[in-house]
């Protein structure tokens, strides 16, 4: 464990999950006091058994990597949509924003004020998702529910 592979699984395995409230968050870092790997008082951090996590100690590890991704959001989230409409070509007619993208040559280097739009709004769910993760690692509920409403938005606008 502890790839950059973790962050698909983690958010495939929060969207079943219920709960109450919305997500919250945004702006990485913080979060988890001291920088300990989840070690409170000489006790072990729980993590929901909802996570592909077995210990805090991978969710550690994932949110340091996830600090990684936040120092250079900007060109992050490019490259994931980028990768994202490489992979799904057909998706792109779902983002009236995406209209004068190229599938074909669309790359982090590409500049365009709706491509950035929809970059940045999809690397801030994985973020609010984090972030609630971090703050209640053993409770993800929260987190379920700000996944659950980006799909029921998703099933609403999109489609």
């Amino acid at each position: 464990m502890g790839s950059g592979s973790s962050v698909p699984a983690q958010s495939r395995h929060l969207a079943g999950g219920g709960g109450g409230g919305g997500g919250g968050g945004g702006g990485g870092g913080g979060g988890g006091g001291a920088n300990n790997g989840g070690v409170e008082n000489g006790e072990q951090q729980k993590v929901d058994p909802r996570l592909p996590y077995t210990n805090f100690r991978e969710l550690f590890t994932l949110k340091n990597y996830w600090k990684t991704v936040r120092r250079n959001e900007r060109d992050c989230a490019k490259m994931m949509i980028a990768k994202y409409l490489k992979h799904n070509p057909d998706y792109k007619e779902k983002y009236p924003k995406l209209k004068n993208i190229d599938v074909n040559t669309v790359d982090a280097a590409t500049i365009d004020a709706g491509f950035e739009t929809v970059a940045a709004n999809y690397l801030k769910v994985f973020d609010d998702v984090i972030t609630t993760v971090e703050e209640k690692p053993g409770d993800v509920s929260d987190a379920c529910s700000r996944l659950s409403a980006v799909g029921k938005m998703h099933r609403t606008k999109v489609n």
